[in-house]
């Protein structure tokens, strides 16, 4: 999936126990309504994270996305989800994560989008 982890534990922050749970969610979810839009790539780590958490290796712990992920995902993202009829997923709230910090471990936005 091209992600910059290989290990990710289950279940993942929406819930899923399994990657095929994870698969069929993925498939039927409103992420690939949004392949075409410019939207698309700030949204795929986030979407990511949630769905094939990084597990670290040394707690086995699933490392959470920090809040400014969630945050610039969902600015770049929400209206192109009301366009379409969507909303931003309430079990995606952004306060659930962690701000990042020095003694924080979560996964930050790619440095390599465009902000």
């Amino acid at each position: 999936m091209n992600l910059p982890y290989n290990s990710t534990t289950y279940p993942n922050y929406l819930g899923h126990a399994t990657q095929s749970e994870s698969s069929v969610s993925w498939e039927s979810s409103l992420f690939p309504a949004l392949v075409q839009t410019n939207c698309y790539k700030y949204l795929m780590f986030f979407a990511c994270t949630m769905l094939v958490p990084k597990c670290d290796s040394h707690t086995h712990q699933r490392v959470p996305p920090c809040r400014s992920l969630c945050r610039s995902s969902k600015e770049r993202c929400e209206s192109v989800l009301g366009i379409v009829g969507l909303q931003w997923p309430e079990d995606t709230d952004c306060n659930q994560f962690p701000e990042d910090g020095p003694s924080v471990t979560c996964l930050l936005p790619d440095p390599d989008v465009d902000g």
